[in-house]
């Protein structure tokens, strides 16, 4: 699988910075699977200026395959929310 991405400078406040993340994901299956594998990514990520720490990221995404193997083609769509926090110790 590929994550092209693309990372825009939204807001710099403070110590933080916002960046805008947009993405398309592309991918082909491995061994005895075939899958056709088509997405988009998009959302924020918070940096502390400071040590370049993403702090907050939070992320929607939706990808759309079709999965063949055995003579059966299965399609998918998987939609999911991603949202993480850390702290730089």
């Amino acid at each position: 699988m590929k994550i092209h991405m693309k990372y825009t400078l939204k807001k710099v406040s403070g110590k933080k910075a916002i960046i805008g993340l947009e993405g398309i994901i592309s991918g082909n299956g491995e061994n005895d699977i075939i899958m056709n594998l088509k997405g988009t990514q998009s959302g924020d990520a918070t940096v502390d200026l400071r040590n370049g720490w993403a702090t907050q990221v939070s992320l929607d995404q939706e990808i759309k395959m079709d999965v063949n193997q055995n003579g059966m083609t299965i399609p998918m769509t998987i939609s999911s929310t991603i949202s993480k926090t850390s702290k730089h110790q």
